[in-house]
């Protein structure tokens, strides 16, 4: 830990943002390009949309042009060179119903973070190439209770270069789990009173 006990609990939602413990120093960086300082800055930084890729379907019932989720098994996963400039992660993936392919551009390091047989739960938008249903650059995690990414309404934070999503939401639930509770109710105890309104 890198603050004293006790310390974080006296300053609630204004410690700094490294209090949390996914942020590193790089991280600490590029989250104050987006003004964000303090654990309070980060709760405050509301996303700019959501996406609802809903609750997982059959490979076989996608539709192409849709937002959609599957929740399947890695076949097989490798890199792969696209033209003279790009790599590219490529995964075939399947379930009961089928099989389709999944791309991830200039991303090649995801090939080996899908190990054979491993199951997944994959989003996005959904295409198809030559008569085969496929995704590009979907969003994915492994198949957990507990989706972040995939399978449900998923929000979309303003970022600056070299900040995922993915990293502002594991560091967001973390500061949610934490924190949220120490920020001072901005309502009125009477009015909370008058709308019957549920505690904090």
């Amino acid at each position: 830990n890198r603050f004293p006990p006790g310390e974080l609990e006296g300053l609630g939602a204004e410690a700094p943002i490294y209090a949390l413990r996914r942020v590193t120093c790089g991280l600490g960086v590029k989250l104050d390009k987006l003004g964000v300082s303090s654990v309070r800055d980060l709760l405050l930084m509301f996303p700019r949309r959501h996406v609802d890729y809903g609750e997982p379907v059959p490979i076989a019932d996608l539709e192409p042009g849709r937002e959609q989720t599957v929740r399947a098994h890695v076949w097989s996963a490798r890199e792969r060179q696209i033209g003279f400039r790009m790599k590219a992660a490529e995964a075939q993936i399947g379930d009961t119903s089928g099989m389709m392919l999944c791309l991830w551009f200039n991303q090649p390091w995801v090939a080996k973070q899908l190990p054979v047989n491993a199951e997944i739960v994959v989003a996005g938008k959904v295409s198809e190439r030559q008569g085969r249903l496929q995704f590009d650059n979907p969003e994915w995690e492994m198949y957990s209770e507990d989706l972040m990414h995939t399978g449900r309404l998923v929000p979309i934070y303003p970022l600056t270069a070299g900040l995922p999503n993915r990293t502002v939401r594991r560091i967001m639930r973390e500061a949610l789990d934490r924190f949220v509770t120490l920020l001072p109710d901005p309502l009125p105890q009477e009015m909370r009173e008058r709308l019957g309104l549920a505690p904090v």
